[in-house]
């Protein structure tokens, strides 16, 4: 069921922001994102009435996560095929080549996350799609990437999540925190596949999930030290170099509680985004990072009924959404605010977040 009077009152929530008195320090160049895959991938009627609703809405920027493993050349193959990886002729492009060219045509900005689940021939042998991908590997898929959509994205992201095991494995070992080291070199990875084709669009890092409990899923604090190579004291590890970033993308949903709802201090949803942006700033001053780098919540929702666990009344979903809006708009550290769906997910097939 397509879920339009949601995302209406959430762009008009946002607009309406712009004419009240602006509180110090919020942003008003703040743009907003929508991301909506099974609206956009499959049809091409259902892709132009969404594209219209998303223009209509007065959005004209949109998040789209390209999996490697779907347009990947024998994807279920122990054996690399032998094909030039880096050329965009050995892969099968057309789940995205309509919604990356529509984009183009309407003049949307995309923000392109290049993502795992991999192939399987990129995971050294592992049972699954997302254990250890080579940073080889998908430094020449990126290389293709951008040969084949750099002119229809405006920045790109590496991995979507890699703070939960559905999308990155390990995250820990005997017990010590593992992904942070192995997303960083899948980034390091991207970046040399973009600097091989000359392609120097902005590139976030992070695209961490709000959650984070061991052993199973790393914190996103936590996450970020790993990735910048800092240990708990904000200490920059000997020899690794820093890499260039150029913002933070965070995933700030709230649980069922609300945006304002007290949390563990592990998680940042939302109503704790200053505990992202005050790692940042520690992280800055060892020289990890730029100053001030930029936060972009390339993920956001509040899930409704009939979903039972995850799912709030409209009322409350309108509400919500409404706060958080606000949270983000005030937050002069936040370039960026998504709408994470168009249509609902199925009942109890939310997000787990």
């Amino acid at each position: 069921m397509r879920n339009l009077r949601a995302p209406l009152l959430t762009i008009v929530a946002a607009l309406s922001l712009a004419v009240v008195a602006q509180p110090a320090g919020a942003s008003s160049k703040q743009e907003v994102t929508f991301e909506a895959p099974r609206d956009l991938y499959f049809d091409p009627a259902t892709r132009n009435q969404t594209f219209q609703e998303i223009s209509d809405l007065g959005v004209h920027s949109l998040r789209v996560i390209l999996t490697w493993r779907k347009v990947a050349p024998k994807a279920s193959s122990r054996i690399r095929p032998s094909v030039d990886l880096s050329d965009p002729a050995s892969y099968d492009w057309s789940l995205y080549q309509g919604v990356l060219d529509e984009a183009k045509a309407r003049g949307f900005k995309v923000l392109l996350t290049v993502s795992t689940p991999a192939p399987t021939w990129a995971t050294k042998g592992a049972r699954d799609d997302v254990t250890r991908p080579s940073t080889t590997r998908f430094g020449e898929f990126v290389i293709a990437v951008s040969r084949q959509f750099g002119d229809k994205v405006s920045r790109y992201s590496f991995i979507n999540e890699p703070n939960l095991p559905q999308f990155l494995k390990p995250q820990y070992v005997n017990g010590k925190v593992a992904s942070p080291a192995i997303y960083r070199g899948l980034y390091d990875g991207g970046l040399r596949g973009l600097k091989e084709v000359g392609d120097t669009k902005p590139v976030l890092m992070g695209e961490t999930a709000p959650n984070g409990a061991p052993p199973r899923t790393v914190a996103p604090v936590t996450f970020l030290r790993g990735a910048l190579c800092l240990n708990t004291k904000y200490k920059r590890q000997k020899g690794c170099l820093r890499m260039r970033v150029d913002g933070w993308a965070h995933h700030a949903y709230a649980r069922k509680t609300g945006p304002l709802a007290s949390v563990p201090t592990r998680l940042v949803t939302i109503g704790t985004l200053s505990r992202l942006t005050s790692a940042l700033n520690r992280a800055a001053k060892v020289g990890a990072v730029k100053k001030s780098l930029p936060v972009q919540v390339t993920e956001f929702g509040i899930q409704s009924y009939p979903d039972r666990t995850l799912g709030v009344s409209l009322t409350q979903q309108n509400e919500y959404r409404a706060i958080s809006e606000k949270i983000a708009y005030d937050d002069r550290r936040v370039v960026s605010f998504a709408q994470y769906l168009m249509t609902d997910d199925a009942a109890g097939k939310g997000k787990d977040k």
